[in-house]
C-alpha cells in the first residue's frame, strides 16, 4: 500500500476508543492446522494480518473479541444431512480441500483480508 494511500485509509478509519473494536471469528486449530476436518488453508495466510492487528489493539488499549465454533452433536443444523461437513473425520480420511482437490474441484478462495470496522 502506498505511503499516500495508508494516510487514507489511517485518517477514514480511525481507531476511536468506546467506538471501535477487533473481531477475530473462527480462528481456532480445526480451521488451521493442516489435516483438521475443516481445515482451511488460505486460513493460514490471515495469521500473521490479526496478529498485527491484535498487537495494534491491545497497545491502544482497544476491545479485541474472539468468536468460537462449538461442534456439537446436540446442535442438529451443525451435524447430520445438512452440514456433514462439520462431524470429525474418521481417522486417516482426507480433509474437506483435500477431498476437493482429488475430485478436481477448484481450491476455495482466500478469505477476503480483514479490517477494522468504524461505526
Amino acid at each position: 500500500m502506498t505511503a499516500d494511500r495508508s494516510e487514507t485509509f489511517e485518517r477514514e478509519l480511525a481507531l476511536e476508543p468506546g467506538r471501535t473494536a477487533l473481531l477475530v471469528v473462527d480462528m481456532q486449530r480445526g480451521f488451521l492446522d493442516p489435516g483438521e476436518a475443516m481445515e482451511v488453508p488460505p486460513a493460514r495466510e490471515t495469521v500473521p494480518v490479526i496478529r498485527r492487528l491484535l498487537d495494534l489493539f491491545r497497545a491502544r488499549r482497544l476491545p479485541v473479541v474472539f468468536t468460537e465454533f462449538t461442534y456439537s452433536e446436540a446442535a442438529p443444523l451443525l451435524v447430520g444431512r445438512l452440514h456433514p461437513e462439520h462431524r470429525p473425520a474418521a481417522p486417516g480420511a482426507p480433509t474437506q480441500g483435500e477431498a476437493s482437490a482429488q475430485a478436481g474441484a477448484p481450491a476455495p478462495a482466500a478469505p477476503a483480508k480483514a479490517a477494522p470496522v468504524k461505526k
